[in-house]
């Protein structure tokens, strides 16, 4: 609003403060220790079996980290001998996804990742990306990652 003028700028930069970007969980980077994490809060007896953990890495989770919650939790109340797998994952299904979707926030969250990997150094996320520098800039620059310093 304050950039279209409905709103006074000035204003705006008062009552801002600080602006926090929390990412999906399809967006993150670390979205298996964040996995792994809420499964240790959700179903703290349970392990989850590989057919489990690639359904789970593979889901777009459109409810975010409370929708994972949910799943994790029935999940454990559910399995058997202790072992969560894809049986006992109540994931609906989503034929109409939106690929494109799926592959920019995979993109996003390989290059985000590959720059904390590198410290934040563009030449040598660039590398191991194998991309060229100005090719991962127009990428940061299209996908909104900030870079820090």
């Amino acid at each position: 609003m304050a950039e279209d003028g409905s709103f006074r700028s000035d204003l705006y930069y008062r009552l801002r403060g600080m602006e926090i970007r929390l990412p999906a969980l399809r967006e993150r980077a670390d979205r298996r220790e964040v996995i792994a994490q809420i499964a240790d809060e959700e179903a703290p007896h349970c392990r989850i079996a590989p057919d489990a953990w690639a359904q789970l890495m593979a889901y777009p989770f459109p409810g975010n980290v409370r929708q994972l919650r949910h799943v994790l939790r029935l999940a454990g109340a559910t399995s058997e001998d202790g072992v969560i797998t894809e049986a006992d994952l109540d994931l609906p299904s989503f034929a109409a996804r939106d690929v494109t979707a799926d592959h920019t926030a995979a993109e996003r969250a390989a290059i985000v990742e590959a720059l904390r990997t590198n410290g934040g150094r563009v030449t040598e996320t660039a590398k191991a990306l194998k991309l060229s520098r100005a090719t991962l800039y127009r990428k940061i620059k299209a996908l909104k990652i900030a870079l820090d310093g």
